[in-house]
Order: structure tokens, then sequence, then C-alpha cells
């Protein structure tokens, strides 16, 4: 499948709007590190924000949440002195 940012988040839109009011919608986006997670997922976060918008809707209805360190407990973390906003850098 080709398509756009534009066009994904549309249809992840659309999609998320067919379930029940209220509930929660979980779009995963995985691949190798430095493969493009993150700039395909906050432009996409963005463009969601932006439709929902569009339509009447107050405050952000997407989010992106980076994974990046979270395969290491805190012990692990701490044990290697990596700040969270280092973590980034262990994938």
């Amino acid at each position: 499948m080709t398509c756009d940012i534009e066009q994904l988040a549309q249809h992840i839109y659309r999609q998320s709007k067919l379930g029940e009011p209220g509930r929660r919608f979980f779009v995963g986006v995985a691949g190798i590190p430095g493969s493009g997670k993150s700039t395909l997922a906050y432009p996409l976060t963005d463009v969601i924000n932006r439709l929902a918008e569009a339509e009447g809707r107050t405050g952000p209805v997407a989010i992106c949440i980076g994974g990046d360190g979270w395969h290491l407990s805190q012990a692990q973390l701490r044990s290697m002195e990596v700040r969270p906003r280092e973590e980034r850098t262990l994938t």
C-alpha cells in the first residue's frame, strides 16, 4: 500500500470513529531503528488532530508516545546511568 501521510491520517481518523464513542483507538508503528517510525508518527498525529479540529473537536484527539528504551527495566536504566531523555539512544 502506497499513500501519503494525509491519506493515511484520513483513513485512521475514519476508522477511529467507527467504534463506540469514548473508546480509545490505538495505532502502532513498528520497524527497525532508524527506519522512520517517528518521521511518520509525529506528522501523522498532527494531521489527525487537524482533521478532528476541522470537525469541531477541541484539544488533541491523537498523541504520539515514543517507545525507545521501554524494553529495558528501570533497574537496567539506572545501572547504565541513563536519564529518561537519553533512553531514545538505546534502540
